[in-house]
Parts: C-alpha cells; structure tokens; sequence
C-alpha cells in the first residue's frame, strides 16, 4: 500500500444507499472507492433487488475527491463523475473486486505522486459474513 488508505462505515455513492445492507467505502489518495449491495427496495422486502442486469446484487464505483462533506461526517465530497465501476453477483465477488479497485487507485495514485517502481504488498480478507437469522454464511480468510 503506497498511500494512507481511510476506511469508513458508510456508504459512499448510491441515492439509496440507506436501503443497502452491503457498503464498503475506501478513500485511496485522490479517490474514494465506493461498493455497496444488497439492496431491498423497503424493510418488508424480503428479495434483494439487483443494482445492475440479472444477478449483480453488488457495485463498486470509483471517483476524485475534492473536499469533506458539508454535513460534517467525515466523507470526502465527491465528483459526481463516476471513473469507473464494476458490478458482482456475490459479497465475496463484492469484497474482492472493492479491495482490488482500491490497489489499482492506489497504484495510479502513488504512480502519479513520485514515478518510478510500485511495490504491491499481499493481504488477506477475513469473510465473516451471516445471514438475517445471524447463522453464519461464509467465514474464511482469503488472500489477495
């Protein structure tokens, strides 16, 4: 990791977001990587609604940042022009896909910052993830 990375609880892009059970939200230098998913369209909804075609419950957006949020939370302000996104079927996909959209940025951060030799470092997630009754689902490590 070249660049401080900053995590927070929230989401980062989405009108709905509010209404997703999934977010994950990276600031990478400049950009802020934003995923989230599992949306249900209201709290009686018992399906999941699809943010993209078919199955792709899940999305990771990327944009710059320019400042910090007005409403004093914390989260940068973003550029609403959205850089690049990338949408999955599956949390792990969604985990995986947030964490390596986070490399990328900071590798073209850092290559941006001071040119010449990126060293990219090994990590693992820890998956802990439940179902609504709070048995649990998936819980592995994986490398990354």
């Amino acid at each position: 990791m070249s660049s401080a990375w900053k995590h927070y609880g929230n989401a980062g892009h989405l009108c709905v977001a509010n209404l997703c059970r999934f977010h994950l939200c990276t600031e990478v230098g400049e950009y802020l990587v934003s995923t989230v998913g599992e949306y249900y369209r209201d709290q009686n909804n018992k399906n999941m609604t699809a943010l993209g075609f078919g199955k792709q419950f899940y999305e990771t957006e990327v944009f710059k940042w320019y400042g910090r949020c007005a409403c004093g939370c914390g989260l940068p302000e973003i550029d609403p022009s959205m850089l690049e996104q990338k949408r999955y079927e599956t949390p792990l996909d969604a985990n995986l896909g947030h964490v390596a959209m986070c490399e990328k940025y900071d590798d073209l951060h850092s290559s941006e910052m001071s040119p010449g030799v990126i060293i990219k470092k090994v990590k693992s997630i820890r998956l802990n993830i439940k179902d609504n009754e709070g048995g649990t689902k998936i819980n592995e490590e994986i490398q990354v």
